[in-house]
């Protein structure tokens, strides 16, 4: 269960094995990397429109699927319970 910012790049990171390719997903946005000596690589998924009921998945020599993923706006509240 996740949101991710719409009509704005969206970056994705993590470890996998020196030299492994890396492809990561969501609906049709897909972006691939290889991982560098140390096991990091980051990619961005482009820009997409608003949308609900997607599936991020990066794969590599595994894979891994986050389900019910959105992508909307992103807001970050804070105050007090009169807000």
């Amino acid at each position: 269960h996740m949101v991710l910012q719409r009509e704005a790049p969206v970056p994705v990171w993590g470890l996998a094995a020196a030299g492994e390719e890396v492809t990561v997903s969501v609906g049709e946005a897909t972006a691939k990397a290889t991982a560098g000596g140390d096991g990091k690589w980051a990619v961005k998924l482009p820009a997409m429109k608003a949308a609900t009921g997607l599936t991020l998945t990066v794969k590599g020599k595994n894979a891994v699927a986050f389900e019910n993923v959105a992508v909307g706006d992103v807001w970050v509240c804070s105050g007090q319970s009169n807000m």
